[in-house]
Parts: C-alpha cells; structure tokens; sequence
C-alpha cells in the first residue's frame, strides 16, 4: 500500500493538510516496514517532535515541513531527497539516496547520518 502525507499524490492512502493540523505529538511515525512508497509533501509544522518516516519502498522528499527535533528516514529502496532539510539530527537508512538540483540538508548540531 502506498501512502501520501500532505498532498494527494495519487496513493493508496493519504493524510492530508487537515489531518496533519489536527495532530499533535511528541513523535511521529509514518509508514511501516511493510508499507509500500511513501511520498511526503507537506508544509505541517512539526515543532520540536521527532520525525520517522519507515517504507519498505520508496521515499520521496518533496517538502518535509517544518521540524525543530529529528528526522529519520528509512526505505528499502531509495530515498528521493526533492527539498531543502533542517533537523537537529537527519538520519537516511536507504540502499540509494538520490537529489535533485543541489539539495541543503541542515542537521543542525546534532549530526547527520548514512546508514
């Protein structure tokens, strides 16, 4: 099952704008190890919690929104990275990262990781 968060992309499922807005959270995790394609591309103001997206796929990176903790981003597959990031801390757990037109990854203080 593949799943959009933010706009509608044409997936299985989708969480958009509105959804998103109603959501407050220490931590989210979007996804699942058996989850298929995951596409992001929200503009959600996640504050100061933790960001995990899982995908036993593909993850595209369209816009992340905002984050003022961590991301963590895991795939089978391939990670597309289509925006600019800012964290305190990014961790990418994929077989290919790719990007596109010279992408700023931020991870602020905390460090950035390859896995």
């Amino acid at each position: 099952m593949s799943i959009d968060v933010g706009a509608d992309n044409g997936a299985d499922f989708v969480i958009s704008e509105a959804t998103l807005g109603q959501i407050t959270a220490d931590a989210y995790t979007i996804g699942s190890n058996t989850a298929g394609n995951l596409g992001v591309d929200t503009s959600k103001d996640f504050g100061t919690s933790d960001v995990t997206y899982l995908s036993n796929g593909d993850i595209t990176l369209a816009n992340a929104g905002t984050m003022g903790a961590s991301l963590d981003v895991n795939a089978t597959g391939t990670i597309n990275v289509n925006t600019d990031l800012a964290a305190e801390g990014i961790i990418f757990n994929a077989s290919t990262l790719t990007q596109d037109n010279n992408r700023t990854i931020d991870s602020g203080v905390t460090g950035f990781d390859l896995a």
